[in-house]
């Protein structure tokens, strides 16, 4: 492989900044993907934005004419951090392809083209890449390459007979074979004529078998080789036994690109053992598994089908599985008894289509029915015994479960999720061996029978979004349980007792739900580490057991506006009388309370979380005063306080904070003494720290600039930036370099350049209208015209003047050790601010402790008058504005 990407950085000739596209060609198996990636994984580092588009052919086939447009969503999928775009045509897609990409220097793989549109659509012409960008492209059609005016081609040949004898060699025997196999596997060798996707086969299949079954496989080549590479490829297959046959040929017709997870969950519906299968097929290459779903050449499952084909089963009483996949979505007729006589089907798959006609019925051995959008009100099942294990009618017409329901007692998967006809789940009793039910976005759904609650092997219960919810079972007691999910249940009001330790539930959604309160039975669940409650309106308390769960990582009751206090513990009670107070909560991260009505914060006082809160949002409540055992949290790094109206001090901080957001606080008139939590510590300071007073109208400013004043302290504040946004209209005086404009520039010499530690900036900005508007802050620093630092930042809702003040260390400035070549260097920078106004700007250099150097102390106005310094250097000055 190493010789193929040498080839490859020939070709693409990285030192070139000109945009290089690159084609790789030749017919299916020689390895084309193969060498794409192995090109892509070895110079990615190098480009500022990488996407490899895998069987791009595939896909158009696949999704027809939504295929491309597929294709050019991931193509620019989060080109930008803001990025969840939905293109709606291709055209569209083109130019947002071109807009997006045209200034970033790229490397992009379109792997498998068979069409001339998709390179139209997709790459178009160099132009719509950066400078120095990279594309590169697979297709067995050396053609298209051509007809697209691509003229660096790598052409891939079969391999000569050494090197792939040494390949197969390094498979079956993972170095040389031994002396008594070696005339065998060159003769094998010989019958995949050199081609790569067959020797790794055979080598798959070969490894770790006697001297006698290869020989008997040579015979076999030699018997029934006729020309074609599926005859080379069979082989693996015909040594499989009928499960993992079964396994493969499925997986060939039907599964290519799906999860690994469903794919296990259908083929276990139907008793093939598909863990072990799967396993297998790995091992003997004829699948793989990429980012979780099942993938295999597309040779080998061409191998598959032609397999099936050949079988050629007449009569509907032969067939096992149908997938009705059309090119578009389509609506097509079937009569009541289309399926009946399929008396071995198994499989029935029908991803995007509909039926007109009467209601449908399967046979007793279907294990698995996917039919979304199914359009008859009822289930398509007589009343025969039912072996049917996963049921999926999402988005169909589904309006009452009737008798037939209750028969499905292997059932373990349903799926009525969209189902927006439903309005009820009956009794499920009889389905004791049910798993999984999904429900989600089900408007009309009401009622859920007290006996769901009963069934012991739940592990997933899905009802977001049923906002006609009320009625739900009163007990739960499935210790199986893994997710509950009532989010957006919005006429749920009473969440039901847990009967039993839940020991695998570990999320429980319930936000935007009408529920006044939890039982104490939530103590149950044990290895919970993450309850959502968020915007529940009617939640006026929390139950004191909530401090029983030792494993809760995440609490957010968050939009709770009754919620005007957290549980004070009476250790002893009925719902305490187990607690060990020393562990209450101990291993909390995220605690979110903001817009509820907690008038006092005591509880924090009660918390055992000091050592792991990292996050703690308080914002839009009610308190006047932030405690000081808010310090004893040391690994708080994220503290918020916006929008408190009544918050009038506070008087302590985290010692290792990194945000603090206090923005609107308006009766806010004390603050603690910022120093001692911007101090730079080398062993815990982190890599940003932002402080946001804006709207504070009663903080003083000289107080504000005064808790500022650290910043022009040498060596104080080490490696770490720092934002601070607070009300005012002065510029701290202890900044040397000022201006009124939005431009300044200043000297320094050389000697000093190893002594900087970092740059302060400031910039007071304000609302032009004295209304209430967001504005974009933007700092760009160039030093010998070179840009060496961006700096930006919003800030929403200002309606008066603003100081932004800024540090940045030494380390995040790009490159400036190589920039600060000359005797003496220009500094330059450029403030702007979009939607409001720059009133004034300032920059000061900060030095490391005791390093402040003589020529600190240049005029830089005098400097720009007479660019030579006293010691007789002359201070070349910028041409760049």
């Amino acid at each position: 492989m190493d010789s193929h990407v040498d080839r490859m950085h020939t070709l693409l000739d990285m030192e070139l900044n000109e945009v290089r596209i690159v084609g790789i060609c030749g017919f299916g198996g020689i390895g084309k993907t193969t060498i794409a990636k192995a090109t892509y994984n070895a110079f990615v580092h190098k480009f500022e934005y990488c996407r490899f588009l895998s069987s791009v052919r595939e896909s158009c086939e696949k999704f027809a004419e939504s295929g491309l447009l597929r294709l050019q969503e991931a193509l620019i999928y989060k080109v930008r951090w803001d990025d969840c775009l939905k293109l709606h045509n291709v055209d569209e897609g083109m130019s947002m392809i071109k807009s997006r990409l045209s200034k970033k220097k790229v490397l992009i793989v379109i792997d498998d083209v068979n069409q001339l549109i998709q390179l139209e659509k997709l790459v178009g012409g160099c132009d719509w890449f950066g400078c120095g960008s990279r594309i590169i492209i697979t297709t067995r059609d050396e053609h298209l390459l051509t007809a697209h005016n691509i003229q660096s081609m790598y052409r891939v040949r079969r391999l000569d007979r050494l090197p792939a004898h040494k390949l197969f060699s390094s498979i079956a025997f993972q170095n040389y074979p031994p002396l008594d196999y070696e005339k065998l596997s060159y003769d094998i060798v010989d019958y995949t004529k050199g081609l790569p996707l067959a020797i790794k086969i055979l080598g798959s299949f070969l490894q770790g078998r006697s001297l006698l079954e290869w020989k008997s496989t040579l015979d076999r080549l030699e018997r029934v080789f006729n020309g074609e590479i599926f005859s080379v490829l069979r082989i693996s297959f015909d040594s499989l036994d009928d499960y993992d046959k079964d396994i493969f040929l499925d997986i060939a017709c039907f599964f290519k690109g799906e999860s690994r997870s469903k794919v296990t969950k259908i083929l276990g519906s139907c008793d093939l053992c598909p863990d072990v299968g799967i396993a297998v097929l790995i091992d003997k290459s004829l699948i793989t598994i990429e980012y979780g779903k099942l993938e295999m050449h597309d040779m080998i499952q061409e191998m598959g089908r032609e397999i099936v084909r050949r079988e050629s089963p007449k009569g509907t009483n032969k067939v096992e599985a149908i997938m009705l996949k059309l090119p578009a979505p389509d609506t097509v007729h079937f009569s009541a008894q289309a399926f009946t006589n399929m008396t071995r089907l198994r499989i029935f798959l029908a991803p995007n289509v509909k039926h007109s006609g009467d209601p449908i019925y399967f046979p007793a051995e279907l294990r698995w029915l996917e039919w979304p959008e199914y359009s008859q009100p009822s289930v398509p099942f007589n009343t025969s015994d039912r072996k049917l294990v996963g049921l999926d009618l999402s988005k169909s017409s589904i309006r009452i479960l009737g008798k037939e329901f209750k028969l499905f007692r292997n059932v373990r998967s349903v799926n009525f999720s969209y189902c927006v006809l439903l309005r009820k789940i009956p009794d499920v009793s009889s389905l004791p061996n049910l798993e999984s039910l999904d429900l989600q976005e089900c408007t009309k759904l009401v009622e859920i029978h007290q006996s769901l609650g009963r069934l012991a092997k739940l592990v997933y219960l899905n009802f977001l979004n049923c906002c006609n919810l009320s009625r739900f079972p009163n007990s739960l007691k499935a210790s199986s349980l893994e997710n509950l999910i009532l989010r957006g249940c919005s006429k749920l009001s009473r969440f039901p007792d847990i009967l039993v330790p839940m020991k695998r539930l570990k999320t429980l959604a319930l936000h935007e739900t009408a529920i006044e309160e939890l039982p104490s039975s939530l103590a149950n669940l044990v290895e919970l580490k993450e309850l959502c409650l968020s915007d529940c309106l009617d939640l006026k308390n929390l139950p004191c057991s909530i401090y029983t769960l030792q494993h809760l990582e995440h609490i957010f009751v968050d939009g709770c506006s009754q919620l005007t206090k957290f549980p004070q513990c009476v250790w002893g009670s009925r719902d305490c009388t187990n607690v060990s107070l020393p562990l209450a909560l101990s291993s909390v991260i995220n605690l979110n309370v903001q817009r509820c009505s907690l008038s006092e914060l005591s509880f924090l006082k009660n918390l055992h979380c000091m050592s792991s809160l990292t996050m703690l949002d308080l914002s839009e409540n009610k308190f006047v005063s932030l405690p000081t055992c808010i310090s004893q949290f040391t690994k708080l790094q994220q503290l918020c306080l916006m929008h408190c109206k009544q918050l009038r001090e506070i008087l302590a901080l985290p010692p290792n904070i990194t945000s603090l957001h206090a923005k609107g606080c308006e009766s806010l008139e004390t603050c603690v003494d910022l120093l001692d939590v911007l101090r730079y510590n080398p062993d815990e300071s982190p890599w940003l720290r932002r402080i946001d007073f804006s709207g504070c109208q009663k903080l003083i400013q000289d107080r504000c600039s005064s808790n500022c004043t650290m910043l022009s302290i040498e060596g104080l504040l080490g490696e770490t930036r720092i934002d601070i946004f607070h009300p005012g209209n002065k510029i701290p005086r202890w900044f040397k370099h000022q201006s009124t404009t939005r431009l300044i520039r200043f000297p320094v010499l050389s000697e000093s350049y190893r002594d900087i530690a970092g740059l302060a900036f400031c910039a007071i900005v304000s609302s032009p209208t004295r209304k209430e508007v967001d504005i974009l802050c933007e700092i760009q620093l160039f030093v010998s015209n070179q840009e060496t630092y961006g700096g930006v930042d919003c800030f929403s809702s200002l309606e008066s003047d603003h100081v932004w003040l800024l540090y940045v260390p030494r380390r995040m400035m790009w490159g400036l050790d190589a920039k600060l070549l000359n005797l003496c260097s220009e500094f330059t920078i450029l403030f702007r601010a979009s939607e409001g106004t720059l009133r004034s700007c300032g920059a000061h250099l900060v030095y490391r402790q005791g390093k402040q150097p003589n020529d600190a102390n240049i005029d830089p106005l005098n400097a720009n008058k007479n660019p030579t310094s006293s010691r007789g250097r002359r201070c070349k000055r910028s041409k760049l504005f």
